[in-house]
């Protein structure tokens, strides 16, 4: 799974340095994961969530009170990532949500998507085709 990797930003905003944040220690953080505030810890972002932050590294487990490195999302970034589903009727411009994974992207339209695509590579759009996305 690739994960929200960070692809461009159009340059209205200057790229986010890293922070240091904490996560909720019932997390496996992962590389590109989108994350969520909850309770004064991130979290797992899914489904009709919006995120707050992507992880920037990979744990296998967590110790109470662990502050791991997380790049904040603002409006101009635009994220690489990949589709759990096929998305043949999803057009760019459309948003769609979070996959309950938090590393790639739903074919559903409905109920809060989070996740706009604006591109894709190629033609490509079978499960596991790689789209380009901004957080809204």
């Amino acid at each position: 799974m690739k994960g929200f990797i960070p692809h461009y930003n159009d340059g209205s905003i200057r790229p986010q340095a890293l922070e240091y944040k904490l996560i909720a220690s019932s997390q496996t953080p992962k590389k590109g994961l989108a994350l969520k505030w909850s309770s004064g810890k991130l979290v797992l972002c899914d489904g009709a969530n919006a995120p707050d932050y992507i992880c920037m590294c990979e744990r296998a487990t967590l110790a109470a009170d662990t502050q791991l490195p997380v790049l904040k999302i603002n409006p101009d970034m635009v994220f690489e990532t990949e589709n759990s589903a096929a998305i043949n009727g999803v057009s760019d411009g459309t948003a769609v949500q979070i996959e309950s994974d938090g590393l790639r992207v739903t074919a559903t339209t409905t109920s809060s998507p989070h996740a706009k695509i604006v591109g894709r590579e190629g033609t490509d759009t079978a499960a596991g085709a790689t789209v380009y996305v901004r957080f809204v």
